[in-house]
């Protein structure tokens, strides 16, 4: 059973060197940061940002002191930090068009999943959580930050201070017991 810890805890123990403590600070935060840069820049960037802001978290745990404020407000200065150098980056503004008999609103696709998409991605989700929870601690950190998180080999070495080979190692074990995991519920699928 894992206990609650405080953010500031949290971050402490990943500075001494405990690198598993940044998942839950990611649990916690990345989809507020999500939020806030999906209504600046849009869902696709939002995700890029969230990455961003946690590599620069790992790569600045060192500079995060609790005295000074909250984890969450310190992340979220960090994102804010990223999503206004990345609209200065793009250099532009959205371009209003006018719209006085909706017209273009019509033609805007419904981002809504019908209940059947909603419910097989939900299943999906579900059979992926329970298959890696039966990974160990090692192949489900690397394999949650290379996939998870889409950071490179390079970075979840760099991240977790481990040569890249072993990182490299332990992905590729990692797959291959996700598949063995996920292995009966594929079967079933295309026994349906």
């Amino acid at each position: 059973m894992q206990c609650w810890k405080a953010d500031a805890e949290l971050m402490l123990e990943f500075v001494a060197g405990r690198q598993e403590a940044i998942e839950p600070l990611y649990r916690r935060h990345s989809s507020s940061i999500f939020r806030l840069a999906a209504r600046s820049l849009g869902p696709e960037a939002a995700d890029d940002i969230v990455q961003e802001v946690f590599w620069t978290v790992c790569q600045r745990a060192n500079t995060f002191d609790p005295r000074r404020g909250a984890f969450r407000n310190w992340v979220l200065k960090v994102a804010h930090f990223r999503i206004v150098n990345e609209l200065r980056r793009r250099s532009r503004r959205p371009q209003i068009q006018p719209d006085p008999d909706g017209l273009l609103l019509l033609t805007l696709a419904s981002s809504a999943l019908d209940p059947s998409e909603a419910a097989w991605r939900a299943y999906r989700v579900s059979c992926l959580h329970s298959a890696m929870d039966k990974l160990s601690a090692e192949h489900r950190q690397v394999l949650r930050l290379a996939f998870f998180n889409n950071f490179t080999h390079e970075q979840v070495a760099s991240l977790l201070h481990l040569p890249l080979g072993t990182v490299k190692s332990r992905i590729r074990s990692g797959q291959h017991k996700l598949r063995a995991a996920l292995a009966p519920v594929i079967a079933d699928l295309v026994l349906m």
